[in-house]
């Protein structure tokens, strides 16, 4: 349902609905509409359909009927961007911090002090437990590093992160846990 329901905001479809059905092969289902044109649908394959070909588990299905969706398409130039020519570089730190700081204060404290290179800031880990200080937490959030113009030298990347790390220490008091 997500995953349909993503691909049409994607796509630039609005104003459609979702409403309940079922079939024989399908259960728990629904239908995408807009207005009496059918956009797709999801559901989950019945147990006795899943019997017929000796499958176990539960099978979900999705089905998007694309030529309608690009009917109902509002027309509008396409815009892409060709892809970059040099590598992204990744750097993790993993950041001790007071337990009020957000991500989004990291997030605006990197791009703040690295504007050039610095593409995007991802967290993939918050832990708050044993072994911090009492009123800390730690982050582990990673850095994508760019340069649309060359490929960078790791002394580059390494001034980068420098820079990153020393705004992150002076104005969220992060510290670096190694």
């Amino acid at each position: 349902k997500g995953v349909v329901e993503g691909i049409l905001r994607i796509c630039g479809v609005s104003g459609w609905s979702a409403t309940s059905a079922d079939s024989a092969q399908w259960s728990d289902g629904l239908v995408y509409s807009l207005g009496k044109k059918t956009l797709g649908r999801v559901g989950v394959v019945n147990a006795a359909f899943n019997k017929t070909f000796d499958v176990k588990n539960d099978v979900l299905y999705a089905e998007l009927n694309w030529e309608t969706i690009m009917n109902v398409l509002p027309s509008q130039a396409i815009q892409y961007k060709a892809p970059e020519k040099y590598p992204a570089v990744r750097r993790d730190l993993s950041l001790m911090l007071d337990k009020q700081v957000r991500f989004a204060d990291i997030e605006k404290t990197a791009f703040e002090s690295e504007r050039k290179l610095l593409r995007q800031v991802g967290l993939f880990d918050v832990y708050e437990g044993k072994n911090l200080d009492a009123g800390k937490k730690s982050y582990a959030v990673s850095f994508i590093l760019q340069d649309a113009s060359k490929t960078m030298t790791d002394q580059q990347v390494d001034t980068a992160m420098e820079r990153i790390r020393k705004a992150l220490d002076e104005k969220l008091g992060a510290k670096v846990r190694g």
